[in-house]
């Protein structure tokens, strides 16, 4: 295996949360893999690689329940607010 570093670590997380839009729960599990690997299976000290960027939570839009139609008559449907 090529000798990976702090550099490529960091590289890879921060391309998981800006390239790929990783949930937060997904780039921890990524990170926390990483550092079990080579910690405790190849044995080496990584050093400090915690300067990546962090994955965002997104926003949720609410979805409401609207009533819509015309002058006849009403249907009520789901709508996202905005």
């Amino acid at each position: 295996m090529p000798s990976v570093g702090g550099g490529e670590i960091r590289a890879f997380l921060t391309k998981l949360a800006v390239e790929e839009r990783v949930a937060v729960a997904t780039q921890k599990r990524a990170l926390n893999a990483l550092v079990f690997y080579f910690r405790d299976v190849e044995g080496k000290n990584l050093g400090d690689f915690s300067d990546f960027t962090r994955a965002r939570r997104r926003v949720r839009v609410p979805v409401v329940l609207a009533v819509a139609g015309d002058a006849e008559g009403s249907t009520v449907g789901l709508a996202t607010a905005t």
